[in-house]
């Protein structure tokens, strides 16, 4: 389900969450925001939900790792950003800005406020938020502030969390927000609707969503120490008996045409025009070597008829423009659908769950229903995705290349999602290297966020000494 953000919207986000910050972790007192008393959940609510939409779904965390994971051709000279070349303002916004004086300060703030007022609907959603923002936040940097934030009269220098207990924190908030969906709507005098713009304050998918992501966050941790595969394997099956059954159950919201309210890469690429969105040649050769019918949906043809992407690290030539794929319209629409996680995500790790339970059969099928799902969402034909699904095969009897094969094929359907460079992390696959770009600043991808110079400036004693170039995060331990 979707519902459409209006301009205001965005509008109400930048009034109370975007507020400027003076002390670390707090936010100032801002004349032309509204008065906290007036801060009910149903004004909470839609501001959060639109900017984790924009900010973190398809923002930051997404825009950076989709250029490292070749799904992007940069069009730019070395070094770049693309070619891991960043220093420690490029995260700062994300961090500062969009996720601790803003979606996840506030979400937490929602938390209270309808726990307190016994509005448990609004609270079961404000915890799903709160797991959703934290582990993008954790899987981008590794250990991050959780139990010291959001106090800075108490804790004006917040330690940083282990990663493995906000992974903890992760499932306890979910299944918390389970257990508040459950409560009765009698007694509640605030109940969600209509500014809601994932569900519109239909609770038992909200109670999907929550089952699906607990299942996600599962098979993130298939290799962290003091975990089996087969054992999160068993808590991610459980999960999604619960969690997404269709296509129309996917939460995300769908952003309009109207100016201020246009889709994020959009505005990254269209109305901005920042930079130049090209496919990337890893990318397109990987759908190019499967025939994969997606290819028409995600990029444009050449003047030749044919997909070819673009090499990061260097400078596309204006005389080879039409020998290169750019990236959709329909990608780049104003009003393209962000969606937070989906169904044809839940099959891709109900594959994979199957095949740390060695049910290859199993497996195969569930992969099957995962591409069927996901090309079905993106408007192919019965015939092209029959097609498609024969051309692939049966699952390799081998379990590194049965895992290869999965995540080959999730690495196309989650394009342009944060997940692909866990996916990648986590298990290696796709096979990606600096050697896939040309003129890389170092020689390996980054395997994590560098802290953000608010952090060095502010917080600097509670800093982790980490390497964001070499030092896995906690999780990331094949």
């Amino acid at each position: 389900m979707k519902k459409i953000v209006k301009t205001y919207s965005l509008v109400l986000s930048l009034i109370f969450i975007l507020s400027a910050c003076e002390s670390w972790l707090d936010i100032n007192t801002d004349p032309n925001s509204p008065a906290e008393d007036a801060m009910t959940e149903n004004v909470y609510l839609p501001g959060i939900e639109a900017e984790v939409a924009y900010e973190l779904t398809g923002g930051f965390p997404a825009r950076y790792p989709n250029y490292w994971m070749l799904q992007v051709g940069r069009d730019a000279a070395a070094p770049d950003f693309a070619t891991y070349d960043i220093d420690e303002s490029d995260p700062n916004n994300m961090w500062t800005y969009s996720i601790y004086t803003s979606s996840l300060k506030n979400a937490v703030k929602l938390n209270k406020l309808a726990e307190d007022n016994g509005n448990f609907h609004y609270a079961g959603i404000a915890k799903v938020i709160s797991a959703y923002i934290l582990a993008i936040t954790t899987d981008c940097f590794g250990d991050i502030p959780w139990i010291q934030a959001f106090q800075p009269e108490v804790y004006p220098f917040p330690v940083f969390d282990s990663q493995e207990s906000i992974y903890n924190t992760i499932q306890t908030l979910l299944d918390d927000a389970i257990a508040n969906f459950n409560t009765s709507e009698e007694g509640q005098e605030l109940r969600p609707g209509d500014e809601d713009y994932i569900y519109g304050g239909d609770i038992n998918q909200w109670t999907k969503f929550a089952y699906t992501l607990k299942a996600r966050y599962a098979i993130r941790l298939t290799y962290a120490p003091g975990k089996t595969g087969a054992g999160q394997a068993d808590i991610a099956l459980a999960a999604l008996a619960n969690g997404l059954n269709n296509t129309s159950d996917n939460p995300g919201i769908e952003f309009s045409t109207s100016s201020g309210a246009e889709a994020p890469w959009y505005q990254w690429h269209i109305k901005w025009e920042t930079i130049a969105v090209w496919a990337n040649e890893y990318m397109v050769n990987l759908m190019n070597s499967k025939n994969d019918p997606r290819r028409a949906i995600y990029f444009t043809q050449t003047i030749t008829d044919d997909y070819v992407g673009h090499r990061t690290g260097n400078m596309l030539p204006t005389n080879r423009y039409d020998s290169v794929s750019e990236f959709s319209n329909d990608i780049l629409a104003a009003d393209e659908t962000v969606f937070w996680i989906t169904y044809d995500e839940a099959k891709m790790l109900e594959a994979e769950a199957y095949l740390w339970k060695n049910q290859p059969a199993e497996a195969k099928t569930s992969l099957d229903d995962a591409i069927r799902a996901n090309m079905q969402r993106l408007g192919l034909s019965n015939g092209e995705i029959d097609s498609y699904i024969a051309s692939i095969g049966p699952l390799p009897a081998d379990f590194e290349q049965a895992l290869k094969m999965i995540m080959e094929e999730k690495y196309v359907s989650n394009f342009l999602s944060t997940e692909v460079w866990n996916d990648q992390r986590r298990t290696g696959y796709p096979v990606i290297s600096s050697a896939d770009i040309d003129n890389p600043t170092y020689s390996n991808v980054p395997l994590r966020f560098m802290y953000p110079a608010d952090v060095k400036q502010n917080n600097p004693d509670n800093e982790p000494d980490v390497n964001w170039l070499t030092d896995p995060v906690w999780w990331d331990n094949k």
